[in-house]
């Protein structure tokens, strides 16, 4: 049976909090819970809101890191604290506390060097509350269903799926056990289940003409798992829009969310989803995924992004078929100890005539074909395993 591979998080935590006479404090808090503050002026924020993004991230970045030793890294901290483990995700992990301060471009933070944090395979996460998501007191079921909502000339998810699939050499038919995928144009139309739902630039404009409940109660219809919002590149007042809703979302116990920020994303959404198939936490096939476009925005705080995982319905598969073996060892056992004495009985009572024992061959037969039943479920769980063994590897 597969194993779940299991991810370990490294975090470093930045909390900004809006302040006077300042415009902003941020609370840097290490993996070993030593603390340091940094002040941010409004004009520094204004820079960074509307000046050119690498000019002004790489003075942000050197602002915000000077509250650290002299000389030392974020990535150097990260990766002590980690011991270079290669199951352990390093992660800089931001709790923004104001809404016009969480629309500003935090992913593109830099390490003490003015290398991009990303470059260095640490990803950039956002958190906004300590809600845990309400969908992981549901279990994961296969098969997976997989939902694009939007215009069909943008990238649909059977697109996707059919492109990611004939590349290891499947067609989608062959993967129905484990995956279904599906395009609608309108999210009025939507109805049963969507582990990941994926709206496309037109649906996201329409999502954000409903309220933040209706937005909610959508995603607790479909059980979403993971919401990916694809707005248009250069549209930025509808990306901010997007990073409110989803913050809204998140402290309403929402699922984990994905907002994308660059451009021409097709290739970026293939290795994305791959990774996701091939059951890596989000955080870890974003990074995997994102090349040279811009890292997108990722809610994925408490457990969000294992949330989506396949192995967690592995797991459960692997536990129910562990119990039934046990629970048929347990019972072979019982019932072989139980023919014994019936053996027993029948050499030391031989002499004992039959109408004194009425029950006692009935007893027999049925006892045999308890034990025959029970021998053909234990042989079937060894030829027959549950069908997702062995899928993803």
């Amino acid at each position: 049976m597969t194993s779940t591979r299991e991810f370990e998080e490294c975090v470093l935590r930045l909390v900004v909090v809006p302040a006077e006479p300042s415009c902003a404090v941020v609370r840097i808090i290490r993996p070993d819970s030593m603390v340091f503050e940094v002040n941010i002026d409004d004009s520094m924020l204004l820079r960074w809101r509307e000046g050119p993004v690498p000019v002004v991230a790489d003075e942000m970045s050197a602002h915000l890191w000077s509250a650290l030793e002299p000389g030392v890294s974020v990535v150097a901290i990260l990766n002590s604290a980690s011991g270079y483990h290669y199951d352990t995700i390093r992660i800089v992990d931001i709790e923004v506390q104001d809404e016009a301060l969480s629309i500003l471009p935090w992913e593109d933070l830099r390490d003490t060097d003015g290398s991009p944090l990303v470059a260095k395979n640490v990803v950039i996460r956002r958190n906004v509350s300590s809600m845990f998501p309400r969908i992981s007191a549901t279990p994961m079921t296969m098969p997976w269903y997989w939902l694009s909502v939007g215009d069909s000339d943008d990238m649909t998810m059977p697109k996707i799926a059919e492109q990611m699939f004939n590349r290891h050499g499947y067609d989608l038919d062959e993967i129905e056990i484990a995956l279904q995928s599906q395009h609608v144009e309108s999210l009025d139309t939507l109805q049963g289940r969507a582990d990941i739902l994926h709206l496309n630039a037109s649906a996201c404009k329409v999502l954000m003409s409903w309220d933040t409940s209706q937005s909610y109660r959508l995603l607790a219809d479909l059980q979403v798992r993971l919401l990916v919002l694809d707005p248009p590149y250069d549209d930025l007042t509808l990306r901010a829009a997007l990073i409110m809703r989803a913050q809204g979302l998140i402290n309403m116990g929402g699922p984990g969310i994905m907002i994308s920020r660059g451009k021409d994303l097709q290739r970026f959404y293939q290795d994305f989803y791959d990774g996701l198939v091939h059951d890596l936490p989000v955080e870890l096939t974003t990074l995997y995924s994102a090349y040279d476009s811009f890292f997108p925005i990722l809610y994925l705080g408490y457990g969000r992004g294992h949330l989506i995982r396949p192995s967690h319905a592995l797991t459960e598969v692997r536990q129910l078929y562990d119990e039934l073996r046990v629970q048929s060892t347990e019972l072979k056992k019982k019932t072989a100890k139980f023919r014994r004495y019936v053996e027993e009985y029948e050499v030391i009572s031989y002499d004992i005539p039959t109408a004194e024992v009425p029950n006692a061959e009935a007893s027999k037969i049925d006892w045999d074909a308890n034990l025959e039943t029970l021998s053909s479920l234990s042989a079937s769980l060894d030829e027959n395993p549950p069908p997702y063994r062995g899928l993803w590897r």
